[in-house]
């Protein structure tokens, strides 16, 4: 059975609009209400807060003018014969009953200098110390000559917060010859007690404040006494007050309390009395009206929306009926059909709008549909960016080359996958000319590392020429470039390898040719002796080549794996060298010094026993003739990783060939026994585990360092994180 709609759906529009209009009524009356309420609340309750700040204050002020009085009373007794008598000054001090019901803690008299001369209750320590420095009170009296109530202090005796006052002392010329002050101990009984003690209604609370220190002298807060205000901006009505505007604010307290709070100021100090009130306090009637009125609004909210929502049901069956066709053509795989009229003339008309659509939308989704399938399965990478430079689109191949999936790419900007100075170049470029030719482009990794690609790009515009998107399309040339520079550093090898082979093989070739002459000379006449010795030199020379030969054959080994990498300790593969070369250092009476390693190296032993071996025969053999010769070897911790060192006081090497003595053939003394391609092994095992190698030296005679790093070496071994990668370096 069909549902009827109604005659004219105008009604319909003008019952939702009416039935909006009740309910923002409603709830802004609701609003208004409270709002009105708490402003009146807030006015009485910062009357009636401003009138206890005021009577507080006067009390007060009433308290400490007695007091002052008290003791100006009692400094004019004082003369000067007294004050040239302390003895005298104490017993008159202690004569005096109502000082001692005035001042809890003590009354001191002092000089003219500040110096205590006589108090009571008597206590020694306190006579003989300079209050000119430590009490205000006392430099205000002697300085300006007038009674004062100094800054809160914490006391000497008694290390409790004090309150001092004083009064100057004259002579009978009216000159200031002393000073006679008390002090009020706000952790004993007082009159401020009276005033504070009870608090401020049920949460509220009093708090006195010294204006110049910034601080609470005293509340009916224990915890706030002589503690300092908050920094400027917390406490707005304090802020206020102390720069003389005096009045009643709301604010918010540095632990989130929303407070009322009303300062007034003092008349005989610098003082102020404080009013706080929790808004919580001052507004219990207004929330228990609110909740109330919250509770009957949100029932008649209730009760319209069940009846709207009765009547909505019924009117609008037929577009629900369509949302719900409309929402499962959106799952994956279904089909997009003709939906069916409804009979309702409004939705009718939506209806066989939205039919034309879906025939031109099927068509693009078929479209689409071939793109990215094509695109996602590319084996090259392709991506779209906006004109912000937010990512739209990048396929599986181009995310996956820089570390991400691209789920975690959409929406981010392009500039996490481009090195900065490249990345202004490239945009550019293509809105200059709207395509950007292939071109090599580095590219950023997800783990920061650079990786080559040949990047092409275009600037989409539409159908009036505006700028769009802009698409690139990249192929990873990372192995191409590997290869190119793998090939180039084998090229320049090669290149010298062949010159040097070329030069230095030709050396015992030519003694060779020389003496098979002179051997051919010597037979035909005859000559036995000089036919042995151009014998000797023949296969002096042939000794050389082949010592040549197994050199360049070692040399031209590194970088294979000759055997099945190990994980040996550092110490053992130096420790079984040096017993390799015993006889040499035995020969040559060479000390040899090893350090403390706790250091292991992964890899081939036979790479590293060569490197430890022909670093100290290099050591022994360019020891020249020091008297004492001495090898030292070891590591070190550097900021850049572990570091090795082979260190001699031999000959040394001057600046300029401590760089070429890890050439082939390279040999600083001619008449030196070897190949000249001991360093240059070395240097070749040491970049085979990624490494470096450089020898430092202050010249000739001034011995030599060769130093190294093999990274990969330690970093490879397996089953070691890196905390105990740390630890055993």
């Amino acid at each position: 059975m069909k549902l009827s709609p109604w005659p004219e759906s105008i009604k319909a529009r003008v019952t939702l609009s009416a039935l909006g209009v009740f309910l923002l009524s409603l709830w802004v009356l609701v609003y208004l209400t409270t709002r009105i309420l708490e402003r009146d609340i807030s006015q009485l309750v910062a009357d009636a807060q401003t009138s206890a700040a005021i009577q507080m204050a006067s009390q007060i002020d009433r308290e400490l003018q007695s007091r002052l009085e008290a003791l100006e009373y009692k400094a004019g007794l004082i003369g000067s014969d007294l004050m040239a008598d302390p003895a005298a000054l104490q017993k008159a001090l202690e004569q005096t009953q109502l000082l001692k019901s005035f001042f809890n803690v003590s009354v001191l008299a002092v000089n003219s200098d500040g110096i205590g001369i006589a108090d009571i209750p008597y206590l020694p320590e306190r006579i003989g110390i300079n209050y000119r420095e430590r009490v205000d009170a006392f430099a205000i009296a002697l300085d300006e000559g007038r009674a004062n109530v100094g800054t809160p202090l914490m006391g000497l005796s008694t290390g409790q917060p004090l309150i001092p006052l004083a009064v100057p002392i004259r002579d009978d010329a009216g000159q200031v010859i002393g000073a006679l002050g008390g002090a009020i101990d706000l952790n004993k009984p007082n009159f401020f007690d009276d005033l504070t003690g009870m608090g401020y209604g049920d949460t509220g609370h009093y708090a006195i404040v010294s204006k110049s220190r910034r601080m609470v002298v005293t509340s009916s807060r224990p915890d706030l006494i002589m503690t300092a205000l908050p920094e400027s901006g917390i406490n707005p009505v304090l802020d206020r007050a102390i720069l003389g505007e005096e009045g009643s604010e709301r604010y918010i307290t540095m632990q989130g309390r929303d407070s009322l709070a009303t300062a007034h100021g003092l008349e005989s100090t610098d003082w102020l009395v404080a009013v706080m009130t929790p808004v919580s306090e001052a507004f219990a009637p207004v929330n228990d009206m609110q909740q109330r009125m919250t509770l009957i609004t949100l029932l008649v909210t209730l009760l319209v929306g069940i009846i709207l929502w009765w009547v909505l049901y019924r009117q609008l069956s037929p577009i629900v009926s369509t949302v719900e066709i409309l929402g499962r053509m959106t799952e994956p795989d279904h089909s997009l059909p003709v939906l069916s009229l409804t009979g309702s003339k409004e939705v009718d008309s939506l209806i066989g709008a939205f039919n034309r659509l879906l025939q031109g939308l099927e068509e693009r989704e078929d479209e689409n549909k071939r793109f990215r399938t094509i695109a996602d399965n590319a084996v090259y990478g392709k991506a779209i960016a906006d004109m912000e430079g937010k990512l739209v689109y990048i396929n599986r191949f181009f995310a996956n080359l820089h570390g991400y999936q691209p789920s975690e790419l959409i929406g981010r900007d392009i500039s996490i996958l481009h090195k900065p100075d490249t990345l202004k170049a490239n945009m550019d470029e293509v809105f200059e000319k709207g395509v950007m030719a292939p071109k090599e482009v580095w590219r950023l990794h997800r783990d920061g590392s650079e990786f080559p690609v040949l990047m092409s790009g275009v600037l989409i515009k539409d159908d009036q020429g505006n700028p769009q998107y802009l698409a690139a399309t990249a192929v990873d040339i990372t192995d191409r470039k590997a290869a190119e520079v793998a090939l180039k550093q084998k090229n320049d090898e090669l290149e010298q390898f062949v010159y040097i082979v070329s030069h230095d093989l030709k050396s015992p070739l030519i003694t060779i040719n020389t003496f098979l002459g002179m051997l051919q000379e010597d037979i035909a006449d005859n000559r036995s002796e000089g036919i042995e010795e151009d014998v000797e030199f023949i296969k002096q020379a042939t000794a050389k080549m082949e010592a040549l030969l197994n050199a360049l054959l070692r040399l031209s080994r590194i970088g294979r794996i000759d055997s099945v990498p190990q994980t040996l300790p550092v110490k053992k593969m130096v420790d079984d060298c040096l017993k390799v070369l015993g006889g040499s250092l035995q020969q040559q009476q060479v000390e040899v010094v090893v350090a403390e390693m706790t250091n292991q190296w992964h890899g081939d032993p036979t790479h590293f026993g060569q490197l430890w071996q022909n670093l100290i025969e290099n050591a022994i053999k360019y020891m020249g003739d020091q008297p004492r010769p001495r090898i030292e070897i070891g590591a070190e911790e550097r900021a850049e990783g572990q570091v090795f060192y082979v260190r001699d006081n031999g000959i040394g090497i001057a600046p300029e060939h401590q760089e070429r003595v890890f050439n082939m053939f390279a040999q600083l003394d001619p008449n030196s026994e070897g190949t000249g391609l001991g360093l240059a092994l070395v240097k070749k095992i040491v970049a085979t585990y990624g490494g470096t190698i450089w020898v430092e030296s202050a010249g000739k005679g001034q011995g030599s360092c060769f130093w190294f790093a093999l990274p990969q070496a330690v970093d490879a071994i397996p089953g070691q994180d890196e905390e105990q990668g740390e630890g055993a370096t």
